[in-house]
C-alpha cells in the first residue's frame, strides 16, 4: 500500500543456492490521522497524532508540492504536522512567483486554531527554508521555532514559467524586493546547459556572486533580526545548487550584528550537498536531480555516504531542537 512497503531480500551462495525473506515496513505510523486539506483556501496534507505536543508547518523547496513522507515522520514524534503546498500542487499555482505571504499566515492561524497551540514551528528546505525564515521575520508573534535546511539569506525571485525571474514573494499585494532581477537571472541562466543527466548543471557558481553582492544583500536580505523565536540552520559544506553554507554565514553575521537575543544554532555538515532530506531517503542519486520546474538536471553536491550521514544528523538536531 501507499503507507507500507514489502521488501524482499535474497542471499545467493557461490554454489547457486539461495535464501529469500520478505519483510513489511510500515512507512507511516498506523495510528496517525492523515487528512488532505482543501479548506480555508489552503492545500496540503495534515498528520495528527492522538496527542499533539506541538504544531509544525513543513515547506517543500523549489519543486513545490507537499512533502508527505517527511511530515509523517515528524508526526510520529507527537507533532501535528501540516505539509503545506504553496505551488505545483492541485488547487495551487503552477509556479512560486508572486506568492503572497498571507497564504502562509492564514495556514499558521488555521493550524493554531485546529491544535490549540498558540504558535507553530515552521520548517523548510531550500526555497522552503527561505520561506521559513521570511515568515518568522514577518510574523514573529505566530512562529515558535524555525528549522531552515539549505537556506538562502536572501528573498529570491522565482521562475514564472517563461524562463524569466519574477518577484518570489508579495506582502499586502506588493512584491517584496528580491534577488533575481533580470540582470541576476541572466547570470544564472547563462550557466544552465540543456537537460543532460551525465552533465548536470552546477548552479553554485552562478548563485555565489549574487549571494555575496553587497547591493543585492542591501536590497533583498531577509530581516532575520526580527525573528524572536529559536532558529536552527542546517547546511551542507558541498552544496552545489546554491551555497547554503555561505548563506548560513550571512545569517549568523546578521544575527550577531543585531545582538539577536533568541537562541540560534548553525550546523554545517561535511560531504553534504543541497538535498538534505529525512532519514531513510535514498542517497544513491542524491548528488544530482532533475528539477521538475526548471526542466534541467542539477548538481546538488555531497557524496552518497555524506548525504546519508547528514540526513541522520539533521534529523537528530531537528528533534532535539
Amino acid at each position: 500500500t501507499d503507507r507500507a512497503i514489502k521488501l524482499t531480500l535474497t542471499a545467493t551462495r557461490a554454489d547457486g543456492g539461495s535464501i529469500e525473506r520478505t519483510v513489511k515496513i510500515d512507512r507511516f505510523d498506523p495510528d496517525l490521522k492523515e487528512t488532505e486539506i482543501t479548506e480555508a483556501g489552503l492545500a496540503g496534507i495534515l498528520f495528527e497524532p492522538s496527542e499533539s505536543k506541538g504544531a509544525v508547518i513543513l515547506l517543500s523547496g523549489s519543486n513545490g508540492g507537499a512533502d508527505r513522507q517527511h511530515a509523517a515522520l515528524l508526526a510520529r514524534h507527537g507533532y501535528t504536522v501540516l505539509a503545506l503546498a504553496y505551488f505545483n500542487y492541485p488547487g495551487r499555482p503552477d509556479f512560486q512567483s508572486l506568492m503572497p505571504l498571507e497564504y502562509f499566515r492564514d495556514a499558521m492561524d488555521w493550524l493554531s486554531a485546529r491544535t490549540g497551540h498558540a504558535k507553530v514551528a515552521v520548517q523548510g528546505i531550500s526555497r522552503g527554508a527561505e520561506a521559513a525564515l521570511l515568515l518568522a521575520a514577518t510574523y514573529p508573534a505566530r512562529v515558535g521555532a524555525v528549522v531552515s535546511i539549505a537556506p538562502s539569506h536572501l528573498r529570491f525571485g522565482a521562475f514564472d514559467g517563461n524562463s524569466q525571474f519574477a518577484p518570489g514573494w508579495t506582502l499586502n499585494e506588493e512584491p517584496l524586493p528580491y534577488a533575481g532581477t533580470l540582470e541576476d537571472a541572466q547570470r544564472l541562466l547563462s550557466g544552465m546547459p540543456p537537460p543532460d543527466a551525465s552533465n548536470p548543471s552546477p548552479m553554485r557558481n552562478q548563485f555565489l556572486p549574487v549571494f555575496n553582492d553587497p547591493q543585492v544583500i542591501e536590497r533583498a536580505a531577509i530581516e532575520v533580526e526580527n525573528i524572536v523565536c529559536p532558529i536552527l540552520i542546517v547546511a551542507g559544506n558541498d552544496d552545489q545548487l546554491w551555497p547554503s553554507e555561505v548563506a548560513s554565514e550571512h545569517i549568523e553575521n546578521r544575527l550577531k550584528a543585531n545582538n539577536h537575543a533568541a537562541p540560534y544554532s548553525i550546523v554545517l555538515l561535511d560531504n553534504a550537498g543541497h538535498g538534505i532530506r529525512h532519514p531513510g531517503y535514498p542517497t544513491t542519486m542524491s548528488s544530482r536531480v532533475f528539477h521538475p520546474i526548471m526542466r534541467a538536471f542539477m548538481l546538488l553536491g555531497g557524496t552518497s555516504e555524506g548525504n546519508a550521514i547528514a540526513q541522520k544528523n539533521a534529523w537528530e538536531k531537528t528533534l532535539a531542537f
